[in-house]
């Protein structure tokens, strides 16, 4: 029993005298102090001069401790030499010549030494650097040594006066011995004096262009996850010496660590290919940042094109839109992914751009019944590239245009709603839909405004109360729709969309508003219908321009979907699951 009071006690010492790391944290009895080394730079200085002792405590001759912050310094003869700067207590300070025992304790353990006060006085002042200079917004450090008369030389940075010529450029910092801090404020010039004693050197400092420090990579929506078979824009900000801030995103180079799992372009987009997590890196010079990119929602498995065949007259065009199958069981639009290629460019031209789906132009008719193969092919993954293609016919009708009809002749919408018109283009009897590709104008925009390109085309928005005509025109020929524009009183806006989806697949809201007369409306694509998700790590938008209130749920999470219009904003949550 004995023997186990006696270990436990000695337990008890051991873990009040340690901390967790076997580092005393105070004086203790396990292994005390018992005795103390001094040591300086120099055996004797200059009066007016001063330089710092350190002390160096022994514990029982198991290990050895600088101690010169704990120690009490004394000096025998403080008018001859003194420990008289509170800041510096281990700095002592010759005043006259003379010898002064120094002595440093630690409760009753001590230790002396001898230094001598000369009567030696200053003859040259040594700055160095000689020829210094610096980046806009860093420090410069100084250091001044002392030849004095009886041929000594002496560290006196401490002890010298310290100006800058400029201060507008670089100004003395407060950081003494052994080093003085110059801080560079503007590019130019100024000269760094030291004085000691009425000797003094200068240098010429330079303070040039400021240089970057360091670069901070992050995307461009915040997102730190990217479902597969997408893209996401990063950025590259760097930090520059002066503290200023500045976008290097097209000046850096842009690398992944994994290009089984993403790869990234010369403009910091990156496209997702298999599930996992890559290291998105910007490098500029030596100085480089990076940021973790995780890919989720499975490995594309196969790809659809629809329309899988389209008929098409010469100069007007149609989307094609790419639906991948993923591993997981997940589906959505990957055609911002996909490269395209036409057997035959002269006949029909792609394009694709931030929208998804892309965009079929024909050119000229084709020769055969069989007409033109489009190649889509996906990036490809560890696995291997997958492709798909469709079947584009062309027919030339250019010169059988009869007609072309809008629909509808009379439409009533709501100011700050709207609806869409069609163009329909008569060939001799063919009908083909030009709505796309028609010039379409209003006659009183403060009225209706009408849309033109291949996404919008046709689509109209009321304004304020009133009638406006809008024009259609392909092709030489036009028609006209009558547009009445009423205002009534907004009273709620409502969104309905899934509470819950999985990760990796596309989902979507719509929004409704209901007006004062009881009328309700769709506003879901309409231009004044924003939709927005707050959690990009959860889910994003699929693109705001083609496909309003389309999402793309990407990992697991609880988001906020918001619908704002006409001043009313609705929110819903959804939840995205794993598989």
């Amino acid at each position: 029993m004995i023997k186990l009071f006696r270990a436990g006690l000695l337990c008890m010492l051991l873990l009040c005298g340690c901390s967790w790391d076997g580092t005393p944290t105070r004086s203790n009895d396990i292994t005390p102090l018992t005795s103390i080394v001094i040591t300086a730079d120099y055996s004797s200085i200059a009066a007016k001069t001063s330089m710092p002792f350190k002390a160096m405590g022994n514990y029982s001759g198991e290990f050895s401790r600088d101690i010169t912050d704990r120690v009490t310094w004394t000096s025998d003869t403080p008018a001859r030499a003194a420990f008289n700067n509170p800041s510096y207590p281990s700095r002592i300070s010759g005043l006259t010549a003379g010898a002064v025992q120094v002595t440093a304790s630690v409760g009753t353990i001590t230790s002396s030494t001898t230094v001598t006060v000369t009567s030696a006085t200053i003859s040259l002042v040594t700055l160095s650097p000689t020829t210094p200079s610096v980046a806009q917004g860093l420090s410069a450090t100084f250091t001044a040594q002392g030849t004095f008369s009886d041929s000594s030389h002496q560290d006196i940075t401490f002890d010298a006066t310290w100006t800058s010529g400029t201060p507008a450029v670089a100004t003395i910092g407060t950081t003494p011995a052994p080093i003085v801090s110059v801080t560079s404020k503007t590019l130019g010039t100024t000269q760094i004096t030291a004085t000691f004693d009425g000797k003094s050197d200068s240098t010429t400092l330079t303070v040039t262009a400021p240089v970057l420090q360091s670069i901070a990579v992050s995307s461009k929506n915040g997102a730190t996850s990217l479902p597969t078979m997408s893209k996401l824009g990063f950025t590259a900000s760097g930090t520059y010496s002066n503290g200023v801030v500045a976008d290097v995103t097209s000046q850096v180079t842009w690398s992944s660590d994994s290009s089984t799992l993403a790869t990234i372009d010369t403009t910091g987009t990156v496209t997702a290919l298999s599930p996992g997590t890559a290291t998105i890196t910007a490098t500029l010079g030596t100085i480089a940042g990076s940021a973790p990119l995780k890919a989720t929602g499975g490995t594309l498995s196969s790809f659809t094109l629809s329309p899988a065949t389209v008929s098409l007259v010469k100069n007007f065009g149609t989307f094609v839109t790419a639906t991948g199958s993923f591993s997981n069981g997940t589906s959505r639009d990957i055609s911002r992914v996909l490269s395209w290629r036409p057997a035959d460019a002269s006949f029909v031209n792609v394009s694709s751009s931030s929208i998804n789906s892309t965009w079929l132009k024909p050119l000229k008719a084709t020769t055969t019944t069989s007409g033109i193969v489009i190649t889509a092919t996906a990036p490809a993954t560890a696995e291997s590239a997958k492709t798909a293609t469709t079947n584009v016919t062309v027919t030339d009708l250019t010169a059988s245009l009869n007609t072309v009809t809008l629909s509808p002749g009379t439409v009533g919408v709501v100011a700050g709603a709207g609806s869409r018109l069609s163009l329909a283009a008569n060939f001799n009897g063919s009908g083909q839909d030009v709505t796309a590709v028609a010039t379409w104008s209003s006659s009183d925009t403060s009225k209706v405004t009408v849309e033109n390109g291949v996404v919008f085309g046709g689509r109209i928005t009321g304004v304020t109360a009133g009638n406006a005509t809008v024009t259609a025109s392909y092709g030489g020929k036009s028609d006209t729709s009558t547009i009445r524009v009423t205002a009534p009183v907004i009273q709620s806006l409502t969104i309905s969309g899934p509470s819950s989806i999985v990760a990796g697949n596309q989902f979507a809201y719509s929004a409704t508003v209901l007006y004062g007369d009881g009328s309700q409306i769709n506003v879901t694509d309409l231009t004044s219908c924003s939709w927005s998700v707050d959690k990009a790590n959860v889910a994003v938008l699929a693109t705001a321009l083609s496909q309003p209130g389309q999402f793309v749920a990407v990992d697991v999470g609880t988001a906020t979907i918001t619908a704002t219009f006409g001043g009313l904003t609705k929110t819903a949550a959804i939840t995205v699951t794993g598989n």
